[in-house]
């Protein structure tokens, strides 16, 4: 079986589609990231039941509008009423996979997925490097995860510049936990991945090429890259680090590299669609056959991908799922049940955006 650079697929770039048109008869077809609680940190909350994290960058941080969420008793509600509806793909999307609340409650549901990879988990690291790991990996194996995936940040040796991310010390002994549960529990083998976020300073074959060195020597079974964007505006030095047009095509030209390179390895190569498709030709060969030729690195957000989360005390339906911007509609509870009110004259403005260029990959930085 042929070994490919895993990309994103969120359906078809279909945007000739009145929206109306696609919502009545091909809503099984979108994705939506349940994001019904953003609360970060362990200080505003009992318990272990969040990421742990302080990220200055997470872009759970909604400037006016941070730590809000809604109880999980609720939120699976929510998507149990909307699954009704027939939108099969709204997914609860917790800070972290393995935060106790979510676990004990056995839901999956996980919005975490990455075509080619088995059901999966997110975890800043920091709850599987502390007592109790064990535990928490015995509930996710019986939830259903087999992928555990976290963000590298300067694990591999690379510099990062952003306070509150997980230290080094800790992924490393969250990934010596997880070797250490698949040598004792051999029908119960969970694969391991990590992301770094590339920078302008990062598209480049010595950094990538240092990350992907360490990942081959510490078995990581997938390797993924996504982009920096300053989600928050909060920082006007972080400008500086968002890659251009030619340092993403310089990512694209080493992902390539780095893919040959690693052929014979079981380790694969994952690139998010956040990057847009400026130079992804280079790689069009090595992804899947059947997205080749189907604009991957065009991100559907607005389209076909959206977020759901609680902004200012109100339920929104948002089309980036990063920046959680812009509105186009509202979960709302109509006769005993929740259902989404679409923006249907402001999702029309986004297609049409696109079409006049205004518009284009990743627009989660756009103003």
């Amino acid at each position: 079986m042929a070994k490919h650079i895993l990309v994103d697929w969120h359906g078809p770039a279909d945007y000739h589609r009145d929206f109306r048109e696609l919502v009545e008869n091909s809503r099984n077809e979108i994705d939506f990231y349940f994001y019904y609680d953003r609360r970060t940190g362990a200080s505003k909350r009992p318990g272990r039941q969040t990421c742990l994290g302080n990220c200055e960058q997470c872009f759970f941080k909604i400037p006016g509008s941070e730590e809000q969420f809604i109880p999980i008793s609720k939120a699976i509600e929510i998507a149990h009423d909307l699954r009704n509806e027939g939108y099969i793909r709204v997914d609860l999307t917790p800070s972290d996979s393995f935060g106790e609340e979510i676990l004990n409650r056995g839901d999956d549901g996980s919005g975490y997925r990455i075509p080619g990879i088995g059901k999966m988990a997110w975890t800043s690291g920091v709850s599987l490097a502390l007592s109790g790991w064990e535990i928490r990996l015995e509930k996710a194996w019986q939830i259903g995860y087999r992928s555990l995936i976290m963000n590298g940040h300067d694990i591999a040796g690379t510099v990062v510049p952003f306070k509150g991310v997980t230290r080094a010390s800790v992924l490393r002994r969250a990934l010596q936990n997880i070797k250490q549960w698949n040598e004792k529990n051999p029908d119960k083998q969970f694969d391991w991945g990590f992301t770094f976020t590339l920078r302008s300073d990062t598209c480049n074959p010595m950094a990538m090429g240092k990350i992907a060195e360490w990942a081959v020597e510490n078995g990581v079974r997938v390797l993924r890259f996504n982009c920096f964007a300053d989600f928050l505006h909060n920082n006007p030095e972080h400008k500086n680090l968002m890659p251009n047009q030619k340092d993403i095509s310089t990512m694209y030209e080493t992902l390539a590299m780095l893919h040959v390179k690693y052929i014979d390895l079981p380790m694969q190569f994952s690139v998010s669609e956040d990057f847009g498709d400026v130079g992804i030709e280079v790689i069009e060969p090595y992804i899947p056959e059947e997205y080749r030729g189907k604009k991957v690195g065009i991100c559907r957000a607005a389209w076909r991908l959206f977020a759901i989360t609680p902004i200012n005390g109100i339920l929104r339906v948002v089309g980036c799922v990063d920046r959680m911007w812009p509105y186009l509609g509202t979960v709302e509870k109509i006769d005993g049940f929740w259902t989404i009110i679409w923006d249907l004259e402001r999702v029309e403005e986004m297609r049409q955006a696109r079409f006049s260029g205004e518009l284009s990959a990743c627009f989660s930085v756009e103003s």
